[in-house]
This record gives structure tokens, C-alpha cells and sequence, in this order.
């Protein structure tokens, strides 16, 4: 009896995010999602509209680049991945690294860079250039962003990159 009235709970439930989450393609549908919408509010399961990237595409392609100096004086790198270079599956499935490096980068997020340049610092260690996080003498970070150019055309967008963090050994994190 218990695993019954479990297995209908879990049913109705998701049959409520999935009304609530699908476009309303007739007035029954609105009705039915009107309907269990103070249901969703009350348990703080409300999903709003799956519009994806509608109606306001990406209209850049934005990357992130770490650049780190060694105690010697070496210069070692680190770039976010070209998402247009891997597969659309690897896409699917690293959708929210994606959204993590297109965030990061933005001046709302200030409070994260140093904690993200820090994260950096060991990116280099399983690269074998460097063998441990403290060769690290100074880290700067830059956002890279080029325009996407309009459906249909075959003129290439300048890329632009911009230092927007730097810190080093014996800086105080901020």
C-alpha cells in the first residue's frame, strides 16, 4: 500500500511539472496549468516556460583565458572550451560549464574571480608544466568575445579579448 500511494504521488507530481513546464498550445491546457499553478507556488515547484534560448538568442560567442606566469618566468595557458569544435552530445550534456564560463566573466560576478583564479591555478598542474599550484608566481584572466555574424553570411567577426582580473602569489584575495 505504501509503494502505491508513493508511485502515485511521484506520477501526479511529475505530471504537474510537465503541464506546467510544456507550451499551452489550447485553452485546455491553459485551464489545466492555471489549475494546479497554486499547487506548484505553494511547494516551490513552479518551472515557468521552457523557452530555451527564445526569444533572445546568443548573439556572441564568449571564452575565458587564463594566463599564469611560473616562479622561472614561463608563461602557461589555459582556454575555456570552443563549444562550436565539440560535439553537439558533449553540448547537451556540459550545458551548464558553458553557462558557468559565459557567467563568470560578466562584472555581476566579481565576488568569484579571485575563488575562479584560484580554481585555475590548478588547471595548470594536470598539464605538466607545472607540478604544483604554488609555482604559480602571478594569474590573469581575460574575456574573449566575438559577434556571431548573421545567418547566412560568410564574413568573419573580429575576435576581442580584455583583461578583466589579475592576481598574484602575494596578493591578499580580495
Amino acid at each position: 500500500m505504501r509503494q502505491r500511494i508513493t508511485n502515485v504521488f511521484l506520477v501526479v507530481l511529475l505530471s504537474c511539472l510537465l503541464i506546467d513546464g510544456l507550451p499551452s498550445y489550447s485553452r485546455w491546457q491553459t485551464n489545466l496549468k492555471e489549475a494546479i499553478d497554486p499547487l506548484l507556488d505553494v511547494s516551490g515547484l513552479w518551472q515557468g516556460t521552457w523557452d530555451l534560448f527564445a526569444p533572445e538568442i546568443d548573439r556572441q560567442n564568449n571564452w575565458i583565458v587564463v594566463t599564469g606566469v611560473t616562479t622561472d618566468s614561463a608563461l602557461v595557458t589555459w582556454r575555456s572550451p570552443d563549444w562550436a569544435d565539440i560535439p553537439w552530445y558533449s553540448r547537451f550534456w556540459r550545458i551548464r560549464e558553458m553557462e558557468f564560463f559565459d557567467r563568470i566573466r560578466s562584472e555581476a560576478n566579481q565576488a568569484a574571480w579571485a575563488s575562479f583564479a584560484r580554481y585555475a591555478e590548478f588547471r595548470f598542474v594536470g598539464t605538466g608544466e607545472v607540478t604544483l599550484p604554488e609555482e604559480i608566481e602571478r594569474l590573469e584572466l581575460r574575456r574573449g568575445w566575438q559577434p556571431v555574424p548573421p545567418l547566412g553570411s560568410s564574413l568573419p567577426t573580429r575576435e576581442q579579448e580584455e583583461v578583466f582580473f589579475e592576481i598574484s602569489r602575494d596578493s591578499p584575495i580580495p
